[in-house]
């Protein structure tokens, strides 16, 4: 009776307290040896990349005027740079101070003014160099040439004739050009030289 009594006792006290919260679960341990994984690294090429400068835009390459194989012009040509022709031109050529180039498939029918000109290729007319006219061993050429310098190599063809000592007048000659146009700079230089000197000017400095 004594132990029933104590039971009932105790169990109204037991119904009465509130229930224990439950417990936050608790994180996981790793396991022995366990390592975490290292963030990604960039590959070699990845970071060289990131470390070098960008790279400056590429400039314009530096070529000469070229008239392909396919192509066909009637009429002058002027310009201030280089030419060489693959292809096919009838007119006027005014290349005065650079070089004119006519490839083995070129076939020109024109009166060419330069300063070098190179002919591998057909042409029928005069052709005026200041410097030098070469005709190449493919080059087949009708016409006068004026230059002060002339090359002809072994099988070409040429007809016409040959003038050496003629000179290009003073407005085609590059270098007369340059000496008129630093000649209207400094006039009185030019004074100086054209003015003969007078008596009693010996002494003058």
């Amino acid at each position: 009776m004594n132990e029933t009594s104590q039971a009932a006792q105790k169990s109204p006290q037991a119904a009465a307290s509130p229930p224990n919260p439950p417990s936050a679960p608790k994180p996981a341990r790793p396991k022995p040896g366990y390592l975490p994984p290292k963030p990604a690294q960039p590959g070699p090429a990845a970071a060289a990349a990131a470390e070098s400068p960008a790279a400056p835009p590429l400039a314009a390459p530096d070529c000469d005027s070229v008239i392909g194989p396919s192509i066909t012009i009637n009429g002058d040509i002027s310009g201030n740079e280089d030419l060489t022709i693959h292809g096919q031109v009838e007119g006027g050529i005014n290349f005065r101070e650079h070089s004119v180039s006519i490839g083995p498939t070129g076939r020109v029918v024109a009166d060419i003014v330069a300063e070098n000109i190179i002919v591998e290729g057909k042409l029928k007319g005069d052709l005026r160099g200041s410097q030098q006219v070469t005709v190449a061993a493919t080059g087949q050429v009708s016409g006068d040439i004026h230059s002060p310098r002339v090359v002809l190599n072994d099988g070409c063809q040429f007809k016409g004739a040959i003038d050496m000592e003629s000179k290009m007048p003073e407005r085609e000659n590059p270098h007369i050009r340059a000496q008129l146009s630093h000649a209207r700079r400094f006039p009185e230089r030019l004074a100086e030289r054209l003015v003969p000197p007078q008596p009693g000017d010996s002494g003058k400095v």
